[in-house]
């Protein structure tokens, strides 16, 4: 059996692959609160405002090696995004997963 290592910190930046706007800081995720909705490790900020969705449930897996941008400043890696849903099964997609380490 393959274990899952999800990945990821509050405050990291995720970049999912054809997102127009960029991408989103991971905010704290929601805990499960019934048998189909089994929670997220983070939430993506959307940059839309009340009363649309202004975030968004996901997983992270890790899915390449680690990379630097601008020097030693930014840390970034592929990742494997699951978009979790409620009461459906989950979408999948790719993007990067940066990490500010200055």
């Amino acid at each position: 059996m393959k274990i899952i290592e999800y990945i990821g910190s509050v405050g990291d930046y995720l970049i999912p692959d054809g997102w127009k706007n960029g991408g989103g800081l991971l905010l704290e995720g929601d805990r499960p609160w019934d048998s189909s909705y089994h929670g997220c490790n983070f939430r993506i900020e959307t940059g839309h405002a009340a009363p649309l969705c202004e975030s968004l449930p996901v997983n992270l897996v890790r899915s390449g090696l680690d990379h630097y941008d601008n020097g030693p400043r930014f840390k970034k890696c592929r990742v494997k995004i699951e978009w979790v849903q409620d009461g459906e099964p989950s979408e999948y997609s790719n993007g990067w997963l940066r990490h500010d380490i200055i």
